[in-house]
């Protein structure tokens, strides 16, 4: 049985405590996600290094660290720990369970190339579970979104379907409501009012009484009101109109159906995450690759020549 070695007991430390404390800053983070909001770049950029870093320690345990019964606890507790932010449905310890087998699998990997190989390559090692690792990663924070949208049907929606999306499209939508001219942040009224004044002055009609005008406005406030299904007061901006349509027609093609959108929306949520990974992976490996050499620079790691038996099959 391998000893303890005081280097494989810092790594390990260090590599549960960072884990822990970058999920923490994910678990944080995640209501602006849900929310839409990203216009402070700060704060996800703290996060997304962070994975880097764990990144990074992940891999320097799985090549170095020799005592299996350090190393496999180490990564377990790194990924599993944070699992306890979240509340524990079904669906989370699910993600648990998957998460703790496959970062397992991930190491074994790894160890498995190693012991294979004749040299060291720490690009083709890792290649054998780093991606993995990174899968796991992406299903421990869609845990945190999944429990944040949670059965709220407007959250969920607005997850699949982002107000900035409909904003997007504002032009040819507005064109449906014959606002194609209005700005998406004028109210009803205001852009009611601009055309009507328009249209009366393509007409000739300069002085137009406000009693008048007050009830045109009204007539075609009503008239939008029955076209789109909504009770408008005028007050509302179009493109809030455009999305609370949009929404409800969405709604009503789901049907029954509706109870899955958490589940589809994690899901999306996933694949899209998942897609982020690809170059925070690169960047691990970068940044791996420098640490060795660094520590062979300063001697916590030290070259060593060792005999190693290889199985063959011969008649």
């Amino acid at each position: 049985m391998n000893t303890l070695n005081l280097k494989e007991v810092v790594l390990g430390i260090l590599t549960v405590s960072f884990s822990i404390a970058v999920f923490w800053m994910w678990h944080q983070v995640t209501p602006k996600i849900v929310a839409g909001e990203f216009q402070n770049y700060i704060d996800f950029l703290w996060p997304v290094l962070g994975l880097i870093l764990t990144g990074t320690f992940f891999s320097l345990g799985a090549l170095f660290t020799s005592n299996v019964r350090l190393l496999y606890p180490t990564v377990t507790i790194s990924i599993g720990a944070p699992f306890f932010f979240i509340p524990a449905t079904n669906t989370a310890l699910a993600g648990l369970a998957i998460s703790v087998l496959f970062i397992i699998y991930a190491v074994w990997r790894i160890k498995t190339e190693a012991e294979h190989s004749l040299g060291f390559s720490a690009t083709k090692f890792l290649k054998a579970g780093l991606p993995i690792y990174f899968t796991i990663v992406s299903l421990l924070i869609s845990m945190f979104f999944f429990s944040q949208i949670g059965e709220d049907e407007d959250r969920v929606f607005a997850t699949l379907l982002p107000k900035s999306a409909i904003e997007i499209a504002i032009g040819p939508l507005q064109s449906l409501m014959g606002l194609s001219a209005a700005k998406p942040n004028s109210t009803i009224d205001e852009a009611f009012t601009e055309l009507i004044i328009e249209q009366l002055k393509s007409q000739g009609i300069k002085n137009v009484p406000q009693s008048e005008l007050a009830r045109l406005l009204r007539d075609q406030r009503e008239e939008l009101s029955k076209s789109f299904g909504l009770k408008l007061s005028g007050k509302e901006r179009i493109s809030d109109i455009l999305y609370e349509f949009i929404s409800r027609r969405f709604r009503e093609l789901l049907g029954p159906y509706k109870e899955y959108l958490p589940y589809a929306s994690t899901i999306a949520f996933f694949f899209a995450f998942k897609a982020l990974t690809f170059p925070i992976y690169y960047l691990t490996l970068l940044i791996t690759f420098i640490l060795i050499r660094i520590m062979v620079a300063v001697t916590i790691l030290k070259r060593e020549k060792i005999q190693i038996e290889v199985e063959r099959l011969t008649l």
